[in-house]
């Protein structure tokens, strides 16, 4: 599991590629009620992310944000958020507007 708790941003982007992206370890996450923004590839190639938990006052989430992420089949995105094209390109994944 991978949280982010105590945080102090707006935005999250884990997706320079030396840091957390496409990390294997990666199943769960909780992002924080301060996350307006996920950034484009922030999530990318995180092959076994199964679960993320977005704040309700979520803005965007970019392209690519969680391409690849094939195990992600199902994600609850607040109606109001902007989804940038192809943020979920070639993952398969569900997105379901709560």
């Amino acid at each position: 599991m991978c949280s982010w708790g105590g945080m102090e941003t707006s935005e999250i982007n884990v997706g320079t590629h030396e840091e957390l992206c496409g990390f294997e370890f990666i199943r769960e996450v909780y992002l924080p009620a301060s996350v307006e923004t996920i950034a484009a590839h922030a999530f990318q190639n995180c092959v076994n992310l199964e679960c993320i938990h977005l704040p309700s006052r979520l803005r965007s989430i970019g392209t690519h944000a969680f391409a690849r992420c094939h195990r992600l089949k199902q994600i609850e995105v607040p109606k109001d958020t902007i989804i940038e094209y192809q943020a979920f390109f070639m993952s398969g994944t569900n997105v379901i507007r709560v």
